[in-house]
């Protein structure tokens, strides 16, 4: 009997409810994307225009936000062409450049976020007494170093991992999966706390 294919169409209309059915997302996942996307823009753009109408021009904080809006850009780029071209594949399998991508796109969303973060920390220095900006500095300066970190564990091998975490493209070191989810975990923890 052969394997059914784990995504099928919409429209199937198999009478078979023995089988898993799973939808393909991808009309859902682009549509997801693009709005906050766009919603992004919006905000972005007015958040711009009243600083010039005003005629403050940007601060630092501002420069920040583009260069986080230009990532979120990037990225959702990179994740539709992910979904357009394999990301949900028949076998379920994924090539080792569907996996670059992938890791690629994971690094871009934890610098997006970081970076809009970092660019409300700024804000709030603005406004913070002396001591207000030790504590500021201090949670931006470690939530961008666990970002770091996060980043270049993605790309690590890991030692009690399936076959495609000892790829070639991989860094020459290896992590344990625990510790690998661990700062995972942590650098999420950091993000909720900003």
């Amino acid at each position: 009997m052969p394997v059914p294919s784990l995504v099928i169409p919409r429209d199937n209309s198999s009478s078979d409810d023995t089988m898993l059915k799973f939808v393909d997302p991808t009309k859902e996942v682009n549509v997801g994307l693009w709005c906050l996307f766009g919603g992004a823009s919006v905000f972005l753009g007015l958040r711009i225009w009243v600083k010039f109408t005003r005629l403050q021009g940007l601060w630092y904080d501002d420069y920040i936000l583009v260069a986080s809006w230009v990532v979120l850009l990037v990225n959702d780029i990179l994740i539709c062409w992910e979904y357009a071209n394999g990301y949900v594949s028949q076998t379920g399998e994924w090539d080792k450049h569907m996996h670059i991508i992938i890791n690629i796109t994971s690094c871009g969303t934890l610098i997006g976020q970081a970076w809009s973060k970092t660019a409300f920390g700024v804000t709030l220095l603005r406004i913070s007494n002396k001591w207000q900006k030790y504590v500021l500095w201090f949670c931006i300066a470690t939530m961008n170093i666990f970002m770091i970190l996060k980043c270049i564990l993605q790309w690590a091998k890991v030692c009690d991992g399936a076959d495609d975490y000892q790829a070639s493209y991989r860094l020459k070191f290896c992590i344990y999966k625990k510790l690998r989810n661990d700062v995972k975990e942590g650098g999420q923890g950091l993000l909720l706390c900003k």
